[in-house]
């Protein structure tokens, strides 16, 4: 039996993951602090930590105003909107990468020879929407 029968597939919403987005601001200055706890010269201690806050800072960006505002998956088709009202559809790659905290997938637009990747954490949806999305990436995965 699907997981999802009984359920009108619709869009899940995604949203901020302040969580994530706290921890990631947690490790960025401790890998600043370590930039400068080491014994490499000045200009390279300079450069690790200007390198490490771009990174961090890019990524609590991108958890705190995530470009995705919704995703559907059914079957081997994705579907993704974003927060400027487009969308792209798409197929599963792979295996997708499904735990309790963290659920992962390729995907390959059908408008891009490239494929893409998403990573949604628990706290960007609803409960009952990722138990969802990851009983229906689970049935994928088999």
């Amino acid at each position: 039996m699907n997981v999802t029968s009984g359920h009108r597939v619709a869009d899940w919403a995604l949203g901020a993951s302040r969580n994530a987005a706290f921890t990631v601001s947690v490790l960025t200055v401790l890998g600043v602090a370590a930039a400068f706890l080491n014994g490499v010269p000045t200009l390279i201690q300079i450069f690790i930590a200007i390198s490490v806050v771009a990174f961090g800072g890019h990524a609590v960006r991108r958890l705190l105003f995530p470009a995705v505002s919704a995703v559907m998956v059914e079957g081997q088709q994705v579907r993704m909107r974003f927060h400027d009202g487009s969308s792209k559809s798409g197929t599963l790659n792979g295996t997708p990468f499904v735990s309790p905290v963290f659920v992962g997938f390729r995907w390959s637009p059908q408008s891009s020879r490239l494929p893409h990747a998403l990573g949604i954490f628990r706290g960007q949806m609803s409960a009952t929407d990722y138990r969802r999305l990851c009983a229906t990436l689970r049935q994928q995965g088999e």
